[in-house]
């Protein structure tokens, strides 16, 4: 199975275990240096809801916001000078609904002496949803807490200092 510069042909062993790349949890895309997708992973696809065929060879501005595609040169341009280069983007889902992902991206050559990009690509939109409901609860909390009419302390448990208070509420300051 060699497809000429897609990742299969990056790590000889991948040519035979096809099942390790599609099984990594996190995407993989590989783009040569103006954008053009070359390669993908079925995680990645799942993430943005596309097929393989459907990406490689577009560019990937096609997953991108309209109104970022002018970062794009220069993402390029600080991947090319740095080692790795990890930041977080919107994707647009093929369905039109945005995911959130981290990347870390790094140059490397291709077997054929071209350079390109290999991402690893984390699809974080759950995580952050979860994270913006707990600051959401614990404002509740906070809001309670700070408004109960009767004396509220929060004390430590076990342990070293046993039972001192770790924090009350304005009414018990009264």
């Amino acid at each position: 199975m060699q497809a000429y510069g897609s990742i299969l042909c990056i790590v000889p062993s991948f040519k035979n275990n096809l099942y390790v790349l599609n099984s990594v949890l996190n995407g993989i895309i590989l783009c040569d240096l103006n954008g053009k997708i070359i390669d993908v992973n079925k995680s990645f696809c799942n993430s943005v809801l596309y097929k393989s065929e459907e990406l490689i060879g577009q560019n990937i501005t096609l997953l991108m916001p309209i109104n970022t595609h002018s970062i794009l040169k220069a993402h390029i341009k600080k991947i090319k000078k740095n080692k790795i280069f990890r930041y977080t983007v919107q994707n647009i889902r093929k369905d039109g609904s945005l995911c959130e992902m981290q990347l870390d991206e790094t140059l490397i050559t291709l077997p054929n002496g071209v350079k390109g990009i290999l991402s690893a690509a984390k699809d974080i939109s759950e995580h952050r949803i979860m994270k913006e409901e707990l600051s959401e609860s614990e404002n509740r909390f906070r809001s309670l807490f700070d408004h109960l009419g009767d004396a509220v302390f929060v004390t430590k448990l076990g342990g070293k200092n046993k039972g001192r208070i770790l924090e009350a509420n304005a009414s018990a300051s009264r």
